[in-house]
């Protein structure tokens, strides 16, 4: 017997995935099986027709950079995405 087509409920969606959710069990950064992983189930979601907009958190990698130097420094948050006025 033939498996039945997934009934799509909505043809567009947003998906926020959160930074952490990419690192794994590591304590920052991506590791690369869970990211794999994650790709895997959005492009099977993505073959059934469904248009996907992705948000993707960055915020265990701005973790990562804490941890060493940098040369170069990085605005605050609450300045993020804000114009010069």
């Amino acid at each position: 017997m033939a498996e039945a087509e997934p009934k799509i409920t909505y043809s567009r969606v947003m998906l926020k995935i959160s930074g952490e959710a990419l690192m794994g069990d590591q304590g920052f950064g991506l590791h690369p099986p869970t990211v794999q992983r994650i790709a895997a189930e959005v492009k099977s979601v993505h073959e059934l027709g469904v248009e996907i907009c992705m948000v993707i958190g960055g915020g265990n990698i701005f973790a990562a950079c804490k941890a060493r130097p940098r040369a170069w420094s990085a605005p605050p948050p609450t300045t993020w995405g804000c114009s010069p006025r």
